[in-house]
């Protein structure tokens, strides 16, 4: 007996999409001192229309800012590539979720000085329909020490006068 079998394939593709965004800011004011620390805040948010998966943010940090800790609930850290800075959330996201904010310290060099720019970039595991908010810069005016307007002591640790071998401690103030 001769059997015909007939089939039809349909295949769609997953047309998941997803908007992360990406906002950052800095603690301090727009003006900090070489010397100082400030803390970036890094918020990212899924404006949908889609739940997305794992949420990553990667940061690189510039010469003129060198890292010192993190917080942000449920966010873990890859920092094995400074001073590039991976950090991941790991879960669904539903749309219009935003996400716990990722605290960034770090300790300011004159190396950035006169302007420190820093960049964050935000992508998930879906498909991105608006691309253009997926990157936040935030700049900060890294004043250099007055040492022109400074006074500046010396002390002879050993005691009495300074002669040469003598350890001195200096004072900028």
């Amino acid at each position: 007996d001769l059997v015909l079998l007939s089939c039809e394939v349909i295949s769609t593709a997953d047309s998941s999409v997803a908007d992360v965004q990406i906002a950052k800011t800095h603690s301090g004011g727009s003006s900090i001192a070489a010397g100082s620390t400030t803390t970036f805040s890094l918020t990212a948010a899924n404006n949908g229309p889609d739940t997305t998966g794992t949420v990553t943010v990667t940061d690189t940090l510039r010469a003129g800012a060198t890292f010192v800790s993190f917080s942000g609930t449920g966010w873990t850290i890859d920092s094995t590539a400074k001073p590039v800075y991976i950090w991941r959330h790991a879960g669904s996201h539903a749309p219009g979720t935003t996400l716990p904010a990722i605290s960034v310290t770090v300790s300011l060099t004159s190396a950035g000085y006169p302007k420190l720019y820093n960049r964050a970039l935000v992508s998930s595991t879906l498909g991105d329909r608006r691309s253009g908010n997926n990157a936040a810069l935030d700049s900060i005016t890294i004043l250099a020490p007055a040492f022109d307007r400074s006074s500046k002591t010396y002390t002879d640790v050993n005691g009495g006068s300074v002669i040469p071998g003598d350890t001195l401690r200096y004072s900028i103030k």
